[in-house]
């Protein structure tokens, strides 16, 4: 005997569809697993049969969000397992984004690789500023390393062409002077750094 009989299918977000039984808590399933097991209204299933199909349709939702996100913009890993944990478990979460890897939709390295010239090349962050925020992309340590080798970005060269967009050298104003190289510490720079750009600035008679 059936231990679970479907009374009603009510289409509710998206593709996703409020299964209710005799007696039970309804459940939403996805329209994918619904007809790739012919379940309609009248669907009799065992516990089994029913344990499998909430399986399959926890996959199937983890998937989809997976590939939603991914066609948003690139993500790490870790990171995107962590945004899956949001519709599924910790298990299938890391299992959907195991398959994504397996599949080349996420790729770590390369990854790091298009953050490193964002950040380095594009926005001039420190390296330890760039490491940082790549970190927080769950990136690893060792691939953010082998990434920041890749644009050969130097702190000096980079804090030297924040100080001449600030126009540092058009003012007299030691305090302005001040703000504007405290700003670039706040930015990330070491204070070395900024020193050391000062005076290549200044070297160079800009």
């Amino acid at each position: 005997m059936a231990d679970h009989k479907i009374t009603a299918l009510r289409k509710q977000r998206g593709s996703l569809y409020v299964v209710e039984r005799e007696d039970e808590p309804t459940v939403e399933l996805d329209r994918r697993t619904l007809d790739e097991n012919g379940i309609a209204v009248g669907s009799e299933l065992t516990d089994a049969e029913w344990e499998m199909l909430c399986a399959l349709s926890a996959a199937n939702r983890c998937r989809e969000r997976a590939l939603w996100l991914l066609s948003q913009r690139d993500y790490s890993r870790r990171e995107l397992e962590r945004k899956l944990r949001d519709v599924a478990d910790r298990e299938q979460a890391a299992r959907t984004a195991d398959r994504m890897v397996e599949l080349g939709l996420v790729n770590d390295g390369r990854y790091a690789e298009r953050l490193a010239r964002e950040y380095c090349l594009v926005r001039r962050y420190p390296a330890r500023r760039a490491a940082q925020k790549m970190m927080e992309k769950g990136l690893s340590r060792e691939v953010i390393e082998l990434a920041l080798e890749t644009v050969s970005a130097d702190d000096v060269q980079q804090a030297l062409a924040h100080l001449k967009k600030l126009c540092y050298t058009d003012t007299d104003n030691e305090e302005t002077r001040r703000k504007l190289r405290d700003k670039l510490v706040r930015y990330g720079f070491s204070y070395e750094t900024v020193k050391t750009a000062v005076r290549l600035l200044e070297e160079e008679g800009i």
